[in-house]
């Protein structure tokens, strides 16, 4: 229910700020389980794992926050970042012109 969607959001915020990513990647995916196509959740978890430096994993979450919600500037931003670290400048360049397009 909305009840333990917002409590987990709220734990998992707190456990971000004070930089406790994988608690809160725990909080984020029992946000997912509880309702798969909230897309915040995947940014947010993606937040955390890009922090724990797992990339990979992190574009796999910003890819499902993408799928959800094609009009999510933030998950194409995020995208973007992790494309250039991972791979190259070019590669994420596409994904932040499409966060800037969908912004305006």
């Amino acid at each position: 229910n909305s009840m333990d969607l917002n409590s987990y959001y709220n734990r998992g915020y707190s456990y971000m700020h004070e930089n406790e990513y994988k608690k809160a990647i725990i909080d984020f995916s029992s946000i997912v389980n509880l309702n798969p196509i909230e897309s915040r959740a995947y940014i947010f978890r993606g937040d955390c794992k890009r922090k724990l430096g797992l990339y990979h994993e992190a574009l796999l979450d910003y890819n499902l926050a993408i799928d959800l919600d094609p009009k999510s500037s933030k998950a194409y931003r995020k995208r973007g970042e992790i494309k250039q670290k991972l791979y190259s400048y070019n590669h994420g360049l596409s994904d932040l012109k499409k966060a800037i397009k969908i912004d305006k």
